[in-house]
């Protein structure tokens, strides 16, 4: 989660350097990806060369996200969410009970307002369960999700649910700066 504290610490340096307050930072492990190695294991079972070249070669940083990429995350997640990549994973069921819980957790009368520093997979279940998704609604969120996003949720206790106020939103990125993944 070495991507998640650097970016909770600049938060964090931000809000002070404004004379802010900032709460101590909680590590939640919980709040970490979705099982490593879905994308190694999809590569290996890859038939098409030209595809496993490239995704690849984005994965090094030596080529940019395309459709190409975007089609084979979409496939490589949704044969995970269905239990079809080979591998020792954490099932999807087991992956979104995982998220549930802990945001759950994270649920405090007392505080109101919590921040959670996260990747692309937990945010796209927190989102798939707040507006009731279906499965490959899911997945699209995955691909979907930009790197460095804002995405708020809201849990309201008279209904026992959460909501979704803003997904994927990148406003304070420059646009030069913008990269998915």
């Amino acid at each position: 989660m070495r991507r998640q504290r650097e970016t909770a610490e600049s938060v964090r340096a931000a809000f002070e350097a404004a004379g802010r307050p900032f709460p101590d930072l909680v590590e939640l492990p919980n709040l970490d990806e979705m099982a490593p190695g879905i994308v190694d294991a999809a590569l290996l079972e890859e038939q098409n060369s030209a595809v496993r070249d490239h995704v690849t070669a984005w994965i090094m940083g030596t080529a940019k996200s395309t459709r190409e990429t975007r089609s084979f995350l979409m496939s490589a997640f949704s044969r995970y969410s269905r239990g079809e990549l080979t591998g020792d994973f954490e099932t999807w069921a087991a992956f979104q009970e995982r998220v549930v819980s802990t945001l759950e957790r994270m649920i405090d009368p007392g505080r109101g307002t919590v921040a959670a520093f996260t990747s692309g997979g937990v945010i796209a279940v927190a989102a798939g369960i707040a507006l009731e998704a279906s499965l490959e609604r899911t997945i699209r969120f995955m691909a979907d999700l930009e790197n460095a996003s804002l995405t708020e949720l809201r849990y309201s206790r008279s209904r026992g649910r959460f909501s979704l106020v803003r997904l994927n939103d990148i406003g304070h990125v420059s646009p030069t700066e913008r990269t998915l993944f």
